[in-house]
């Protein structure tokens, strides 16, 4: 069978995520796989709309489009699968906006089965229209090497993994990292991004993101963080920053937002922080008890063993692509 893979692009997060193991599945399976980024409009959109004629299945990934682009490309595929992982009515701010309402619901209506990221994701693609849904969380491979040692000399490094659009996000719990700064000394914080923040007070050690390095830049965490203000698009994401950490072995201090709260559980694999008192307290117990951190990073990583690997998820993307019944190595 020969499938078409419709992304934003190889080095999106959520196509490495999200469509590359689904690729490496189909493929693994005996399926031809061909993978395009979707132009941004013209004759190059319209002779990829035009490829999706001579494939079995599209599998189109998160980006939305015109209704009218949306309807073309659903009267010439044979079967549409529509993934997403965020929240795609609203914008970054949490605001609602009606025309990326218009588009989304023109995707999940024509398509044949829509791939929500979690359950949020599926009531909003329900509630669009989506004629058949599965949640499917974004998951992550787990290193087949036993999780590096917590660091055992010199600071203690608080790390967080994000893009520029996402710093904000850091930015938000400054004044506690600052007040933690005042209050010790025995830590530092590491950010992987194509960005840095401007912390006066706190030690910052800037890590260039890269797709080839974020693994071992995460493994360098000791705790993680992921603060999230509480908002209709925050609420649909899929806490991967969290899911980078737990396999690394490593806990995390989140915010209770969206599948965030579970993620962590209660106090099984970090810790929760809402108020700057929380994130300035917990970040300092965490700080004065390497044996706990061990112990909730151990407990991160065989959870993700147990309920998030890669492998397992992206063969559930492929049975609904395609209605093989075994699994993907």
């Amino acid at each position: 069978m020969r499938a078409l893979f419709l992304t934003n692009g190889a080095e999106d997060p959520s196509t490495r995520y999200r469509v590359h193991p689904v690729i490496e599945c189909w493929r693994a399976k005996g399926g031809e796989a061909i993978e395009a980024a979707v132009p941004p409009a013209g004759r190059e959109r319209r002779r990829l709309w035009d490829e999706a004629r001579r494939v079995d299945v599209v599998h189109w990934q998160r980006r939305l489009v015109a209704p009218l682009d949306a309807a073309r490309l659903v009267s010439r595929c044979r079967r549409l699968v529509f993934d997403f992982d965020d929240a795609l009515s609203f914008r970054d701010d949490g605001s609602v906006s009606r025309l990326r309402h218009l588009k989304l619901r023109a995707l999940v209506r024509g398509a044949d089965d829509v791939i929500a990221g979690n359950a949020q994701l599926a009531s909003l693609a329900r509630r669009a229209g989506a004629r058949s849904v599965k949640v499917v969380p974004t998951a992550v491979r787990i290193p087949s090497t036993d999780a590096p040692p917590l660091a055992s000399s010199g600071p203690t490094r608080l790390g967080w993994i994000g893009s520029r659009a996402t710093l904000p996000y850091l930015s938000a719990i400054a004044e506690p990292l600052k007040a933690l700064a005042r209050r010790r000394s025995n830590w530092e914080l590491r950010v992987v991004c194509d960005a840095f923040p401007d912390l006066p007070g706190v030690t910052i050690e800037c890590v260039p993101w890269s797709p080839g390095g974020e693994d071992e830049a995460v493994a360098g965490f000791d705790i993680g963080l992921a603060p999230l203000p509480d908002d209709p698009w925050t609420q649909g994401k899929c806490g991967l920053k969290i899911l980078q950490c737990f396999a690394a072995g490593r806990p995390v201090v989140a915010s209770p937002v969206g599948v965030q709260r579970s993620l962590i559980g209660p106090g099984a694999r970090g810790r929760l922080a809402v108020t700057p008192r929380d994130w300035i307290e917990t970040l300092e117990e965490l700080l004065d008890a390497p044996e706990e951190r061990t112990r909730l990073g151990a407990a991160a990583r065989l959870f993700v063993r147990r309920s998030f690997e890669r492998s397992r998820w992206a063969a559930e993307v492929v049975r609904a692509m395609a209605g093989f019944a075994e699994t993907c190595a």
